[in-house]
């Protein structure tokens, strides 16, 4: 019974992620905001997996970028990705993030997306 319970629970948060890209999508084709770039967080443990909406947004040919650590700077900055399979690798804390090859971003971006469990009002 414990382990009926627990696939039950890890169904129903890939079943909340997928409800959560698709809403993202609607906003996104809704507010007409193609081509602004996107920049986003890859999902850790425990937070929805939101790697569909990035997949979907680079098969549209979207500008993607994702945050990078940078030890000459101390602090992250988000760096163009064009394929989330090649240009991710593991990162200063372990956490995926764009390779040094990929491109820092240098302009204002259209929509931030970041995954988590529970979100206040003031962060």
């Amino acid at each position: 019974e414990i382990c009926s319970s627990v696939i039950s629970n890890i169904q129903n948060r890939e079943e909340r992620a997928l409800q959560m890209v698709q809403a993202i999508k609607n906003f996104i084709q809704d507010k007409g905001i193609f081509g602004l770039g996107f920049a986003g967080f890859l999902s850790i443990k425990g937070e929805p997996n939101l790697n569909q909406l990035w997949l979907w947004l680079l098969e549209k040919s979207q500008e993607v970028y994702m945050p990078r650590y940078s030890r000459e700077n101390l602090r992250y900055e988000f760096a163009k990705i064009k394929n989330l399979n090649e240009d991710l690798v593991v990162g200063e804390f372990g956490i995926l993030e764009p390779a040094s090859s990929c491109e820092k971003c240098d302009k204002d971006l259209g929509l931030v997306v970041i995954p988590g469990i529970a979100f206040s009002e003031d962060g």
